[in-house]
């Protein structure tokens, strides 16, 4: 498969800026990563020139800062609405300045425009995110974006211009220094990475993953597992104060979910196009094998091929029985990346449609690599679908915001299986979440009554896999939370008990709407910032009164950092 160096800056006629050094820094306290990237960039072009920089967060990160520092200049900014800060910029451009604009592509893909760079000029980006990581049973799994894979259809889809889509270099090495520094309990766990050879010791209580003296190479991603100790605890409750005067509780959860269906209605969607191509393929392959092995006679099954087009199996969903499994595994043994484009959205929906006239809606279990356009339209039709969407991302440059996205609004789950690392264990890991029963009018009752509590029900949930809940209250929470899940068939759920322990976080409210969750992964508003001299802006808008909001500001400095989180996020 083709991939296009994430952190590649080009200017807008596509010509390549050298890329100097890149350093990536993290640091996990329990489940929350907080990462440092920096790129040193220099225009050798005898000319001025204007610079596209494209970049990727992990899906659901929060962007916490970003700093341009220009020859040893910082810039700051305040808020503008987005045609203001197109219009600025322009000026700025127009009058020689030195004018900066980033724009929020989605939910991970931002585009940063650094106006009149001038010949020999350097640009450091530092970009700081935190982020939420989940458990999946025992393990614990790391994701650093260092490339983009080459996408499907049209970038217009997304609201990106022809300068923003960042080309592929399959000639081009670049090397990054990498260091990950895991604090508390989680610094005595096994971690592994099955992407890169990192040097690992252990200091005062801390587990240190640093890079070897020649660096990483960012043409995949980095991924690090940690796995838990039998003995560390899975589900922990926080509190902390806000910047103004409230509390913030913080409930992460593990559940042991007992509720389960006796069959299973699945339609396995397998991702045939080019850029599945080689290992991805090969996982495929080894994937759809192992799930049609462990169908039984009460199960129905179907699959779908797609690339260019999509082919299902039967015409219907067909019992698990031995003759149609030996069917499918023909299939699976002739299969190969050789169907062309990404047409996900055509693929789910001839998947829809086989599914209809099962006894219970059924659940489509996807293998992608997820590399199309066509986002939002795919899961928007895949939230109407009333089908639970299980999602396996393969191979080293998964789209995030596609394998992640169908699995969050339909009620499923999703897995990344990179080369190197145990397929089978998350394909059976994935199998057996699909046997969990759909949960109805379930809840968490907190030890006060909140303000504002997120998510008020809970719609899904898979025994040892965390689940993220979140409140904000008008005292301090001391006591009890109890989350209770209602499954459909069995409205008596059992319920369990997590106590606040200790002040782990710090929170900031939105500055709109007051809300500790209104900028949800995925959320998020599109919003331009523009940076220019004393007067630049960084802002994201908030989903609940549309307004945006503002960072940081400085009108008579250039120097002062952009601090603070968007919208109602974490911060340290």
């Amino acid at each position: 498969m083709t991939t296009a160096l994430s952190y590649a800056m080009t200017t807008r006629l596509g010509v390549k800026i050298p890329l100097v050094k890149t350093s990536i820094q993290g640091e996990l306290r329990d489940t929350a990563l907080e990462t440092m990237v920096t790129q040193h960039y220099r225009n050798d072009e005898q000319e001025t020139i204007e610079a596209v920089y494209t970049f990727p967060l992990p899906v659901g990160a929060t962007l916490l800062s970003l700093e341009v520092n220009l020859n040893g200049e910082t810039l700051a900014g305040t808020v503008v609405a987005r045609a203001e800060a197109e219009a600025a910029y322009e000026d700025a451009i127009t009058d020689g300045d030195s004018a900066l604009m980033l724009q929020q592509i989605d939910e991970a893909l931002y585009t940063l425009n650094i106006g009149n760079l001038q010949p020999g000029d350097s640009a450091v980006i530092s970009i700081r995110y935190i982020e939420l990581l989940r458990w999946q049973q025992n393990s614990l799994r790391i994701m650093y974006p260092t490339t983009i894979g080459e996408r499907y259809g049209q970038p217009a889809q997304l609201g990106m211009q022809p300068h923003q889509v960042p080309g592929a270099d399959l000639w081009v090495e670049h090397r990054a220094e990498f260091s990950l520094e895991v604090i508390g309990q989680l610094a005595s766990s096994a971690t592994t990475c099955p992407s890169h050879s990192l040097v690992t010791r252990s200091e005062n209580e801390r587990l240190l993953l640093t890079s070897p003296t020649d660096g990483v190479a960012m043409d995949r991603d980095i991924v690090v597992c940690v796995e838990r100790k039998q003995s560390a605890a899975a589900s922990a409750g926080y509190f902390d104060p806000d910047l103004e005067g409230k509390w913030v509780g913080w409930l992460t959860v593990n559940p042991q979910v007992s509720h389960a269906v006796k069959h299973r209605n699945i339609t396995i969607v397998v991702d045939c196009s080019g850029s599945m191509g080689g290992i991805s393929n090969e996982q495929a392959r080894v994937a759809v094998r192992e799930i049609v092995e462990n169908l039984t006679p009460d199960d129905t099954f179907n699959i779908v091929k797609f690339g260019s087009d999509a082919t299902a199996l039967f015409p219907e969903a067909m019992p698990g029985s031995d003759k149609n499994k030996t069917k499918a595994l023909h299939l699976i043994a002739d299969m190969d990346a050789d169907m062309g484009g990404t047409e996900i959205g055509a693929a789910l929906e001839l998947a829809y449609t086989c599914a209809k006239g099962m006894r219970e809606p059924g659940d489509i279990l996807l293998i992608t690599d997820g590399q199309s356009y066509d986002v939002e339209s795919v899961i928007h039709n895949a939230e109407l679908s009333g089908c639970r969407h299980f999602t396996i991302g393969v191979g080293t440059a998964v789209a995030e915001d596609m394998v992640e996205g169908l699995a969050r609004v339909t009620g499923g789950s999703h897995e990344y299986v990179s080369p190197n690392e145990n397929m089978a264990e998350a394909i059976v890991r994935h199998v057996k979440r699909g046997y969990a029963a759909r949960l109805s009018n379930s809840q968490i009752t907190w030890p006060i009554k909140p303000e504002q509590s997120i998510p008020n029900i809970i719609t899904h949930a898979f025994s040892g896999d965390t689940l993220n809940l979140f409140a904000r209250f008008a005292s301090k929470p001391e006591g009890d939370a109890t989350v209770q899940q209602n499954s459909v068939n069995r409205p008596g759920a059992r319920t369990y008990n997590c106590r606040h322990t200790q002040t782990r976080l710090r929170t900031a409210r939105c500055r709109n709407c007051g809300s500790p969750g209104c900028a949800q992964p995925g959320r998020f508003k599109r919003q331009r910032m523009t940076l220019k001299s004393s007067t630049s802006a960084f802002a994201i808008s908030c989903r609940q009164t549309g307004r945006a909001t503002c960072l940081s500001q400085s009108a008579t400095t250039r120097t002062k950092q952009l601090t603070g989180p968007p919208c109602g996020r974490f911060r340290r």
